[in-house]
Formats: structure tokens, C-alpha cells, sequence
């Protein structure tokens, strides 16, 4: 699998995680994501500080066939500006070429949000598709959108997004990206733009 297009099937992947429960997306953000082996991490702030902290692990990797690549992942995170919202999540990824150029990708994302103590929390479904293509060696763009709903509560819809991203590679370590973001079906739809760094240790 080409490097570049696995990395912005991998930013896609974390970037997405928990998208329906921001809720603020009238906010501008920046964000840092930070690779190393398994692991990354990530963390999130806009013009009031830091938002969201979250560390996530790849349990395991594999090839289906000769051409879809899969991966299993876990992840915890928390909303800063309300530490009682824990969110533990599971994501099974799955990316596909559809030419040299163009990749497909899908996220089924399950996890958990506590509300004001570990017992009082909400189960969410929330699946992702999008596709990504390169430019370039060094850049690409994907589009996808997420959509959520509360199995807790009879499978009420939380809402969902759709985001544009256009990742540049720097050199093999470093990644930008730029994208922007729209709400549907929540409280709130405006804009959101966003900036990313992403490093590989």
C-alpha cells in the first residue's frame, strides 16, 4: 500500500473518531497527532484552549485478498472542558484502491460516552465512508461523511458530518492538513475549519 495514501487513510480514520459528539462546530480547531509504532495520540484546541485529549492503540492489522487493508482500533478520550465525558471507542477500518490514484475507505466505530459517572453514559453507533485521492506523491484529498446514532436510546440519531481535508506531506515524518467540516442533523450546522499537524516518531 503506497506510504502517503495509507497515512491520509489513517488521519481520516483518527480524525473522524467521535465526530457526531462535538457538537460545536462553529468553533475553529487546530490539532496535533502524533504516530509512533501502534500508538498515537492526539490533541485538540480552539480559541479557548485545549478541548479534547485522546490515545488510541492498533491492535492488529491484515490484508484481505491482495488489495483491502483492515485494521482493528481502540481508543480513549476526554473532553477537557467537561472531564466527566470519558469516551472509549472501537473502530474496525478498512481502505481499498479503486485505481492508483483513488482510495476508499470505511470506518464501523462503536464506543461509549459517559455523561456524569462511568455507569451514566450513552452506547453510540457511528459508521464512516469516504475516499481519498493523490494529487501528487506528497498531496492528496478525501471526502467522507460520518453519521451517528444512540443505542441507548432506541437507536435515536445523534447527527452527522461531512468533511473535505487536503493533506500535504511535508517530508515522511511531518503532515498538514487543512479541512473543513459541516454538521447535519444536530443543534448545530455552521462551518468548521480546521488545522493539523501530524507527526511520525
Amino acid at each position: 500500500m503506497n506510504n502517503f495514501f495509507a497515512t491520509v487513510a489513517s488521519l481520516a480514520f483518527i480524525t473522524g473518531s467521535s465526530a457526531a459528539f462535538a457538537g460545536d462546530f462553529d468553533n475553529n480547531t487546530i490539532g496535533l497527532q502524533m504516530f509512533s509504532g501502534s500508538m498515537d495520540y492526539s490533541i485538540d484546541a480552539d480559541k479557548n484552549g485545549l478541548t479534547e485529549l485522546e490515545i488510541g492503540y492498533t491492535a492488529f492489522e491484515y490484508v484481505i485478498g491482495e488489495d483491502i487493508y483492515s485494521d482493528v482500533r481502540f481508543a480513549l478520550s476526554t473532553d477537557i472542558s467537561q472531564p466527566d465525558n470519558v469516551t472509549l471507542l472501537g473502530q474496525y477500518n478498512v481502505s481499498k484502491y479503486i485505481t492508483d490514484d483513488l482510495l476508499a475507505y470505511g470506518t464501523a466505530e462503536v464506543g461509549y460516552t459517559t455523561v456524569s459517572s462511568f455507569s451514566n453514559g450513552v452506547w453510540y453507533v457511528e459508521p464512516t465512508v469516504g475516499a481519498a485521492y493523490a494529487f501528487t506523491d506528497t498531496v492528496a484529498v478525501y471526502g467522507e461523511v460520518a453519521y451517528a446514532w444512540d443505542m441507548s436510546n432506541s437507536f435515536n440519531t445523534i447527527g452527522g458530518s461531512v468533511e473535505i481535508g487536503l493533506p500535504i506531506s511535508i517530508n515522511e515524518s511531518f503532515i498538514v492538513t487543512p479541512s473543513v467540516s459541516k454538521a447535519f442533523d444536530t443543534n448545530s450546522d455552521d462551518m468548521n475549519f480546521r488545522l493539523e499537524t501530524t507527526l511520525f516518531f
